[in-house]
């Protein structure tokens, strides 16, 4: 609630600075009287053009180090959660050499757009100094100003000082939030997760397989990343997937749990022949603070011979009789 407000009242200080930017100068004119005061104003257009070329800019770069800061973020969490993988085989180097890069991509393009910020921020100071110095030269060329007036058009500079400081909060707001905005409209528009791709066995015989892949699927679009799979694993078989960096191992387990769009009539037959679900579980895990029983059956409704059948499945039964409360011991904190 406070961003959204802080945000709102900054919207609203840039859009009225503009306008209380044009009331001071009207009232400059107003008290100098004659045509060196318009002169004097007319400073603002080159200094608005110089900005609004700047903002232009000064946001490419801005759109470019997001890019490289994710890279940086999502090469560095991969890095924390396989450090044991990292240091086994000796990868530390590799790791380093990737987040080195990602930095200095984001440090490059994070110096290209302060400079460009400190560039407008300096222009736009000079919009009060710059606009007294032409009045007061033309002025002088055309006669003598009155002490009084000089000091009036000080307290208007201080005051369009301000709003000049206001306008350039507002266009560094302008460089961040309609980009993060943008990031978040593309995230939330990512297609969902394609339904009806996992069906039950068509065929319930004793000797129908636990798991059926057939035909070519895609992550979106008609550009295949899986083609003519044909896989049937037997009941009762441990299988394992094998293949070099980038073969589609990892794209072969999300085809299983129903992930991919299938093209034409490729489909997936799991084992449940009730919900056609295929169960899967992560290399790392995820553990909320809670109970072992909590973590089991999170929000599922408890059935006990199930509960223990998993208990049994999973080898967790000798650990259960060494911790102290068995399935009730809390984790996760």
């Amino acid at each position: 609630v406070d961003t959204w407000g802080g945000l709102l009242a900054d919207v609203l200080s840039t859009v009225t600075a503009p306008f209380a930017a044009i009331g001071l100068l009207v009232m400059m004119i107003h008290q100098i009287g004659d045509s060196s005061a318009t002169v004097g104003a007319c400073y603002v257009l080159p200094v608005l053009l110089l900005t609004v070329l700047a903002t232009t800019v000064a946001m490419k770069f801005w759109r470019v180090y997001q890019v490289w800061l994710d890279k940086r973020m999502k090469w560095l969490t991969e890095t924390l959660i396989s450090i044991r993988t990292i240091k086994a085989l000796a990868w530390e180097r590799l790791s380093y050499d990737k987040l080195s890069q990602a930095r200095e991509g984001e440090i490059t393009q994070a110096k290209y757009m302060l400079a460009i910020t400190g560039f407008m921020t300096a222009l736009q100071h000079t919009v009060p100094w710059g606009v007294l110095l032409i009045t007061v030269w033309f002025a002088e060329r055309q006669g003598s100003i009155p002490a009084h007036r000089i000091m009036i058009l000080q307290r208007l500079i201080g005051a369009l000082l301000g709003n000049v400081s206001q306008v350039t909060n507002g266009i560094t707001r302008l460089m961040t939030v309609p980009n993060s905005f943008n990031r978040i409209k593309r995230f939330l528009a990512q297609p969902d997760r394609p339904k009806d791709v996992v069906r039950p066995p068509a065929l319930q015989t004793p000797n129908a397989p636990a798991l059926r892949v057939t035909g070519s699927f895609t992550f979106g679009g008609k550009k295949p990343a899986l083609k003519q799979l044909d896989v049937a694993i037997p009941k009762g078989e441990l299988v394992g997937v094998i293949g070099r960096v980038g073969s589609g191992k990892t794209t072969f387990l999300q085809t299983i749990i129903g992930e991919l769009y299938p093209l034409e009539h490729s489909f997936v037959e799991a084992p449940d022949t009730v919900s056609g679900h295929v169960a899967y579980c992560s290399q790392v895990p995820w553990i909320f603070e809670g109970t072992l029983r909590e973590n089991i059956i999170t929000k599922s409704a408890m059935h006990q011979e199930r509960y223990y059948s998993c208990i049994y499945a999973a080898g967790l039964a000798p650990d259960l009789q060494i911790l102290p409360g068995g399935d009730q011991v809390t984790i996760g904190s």
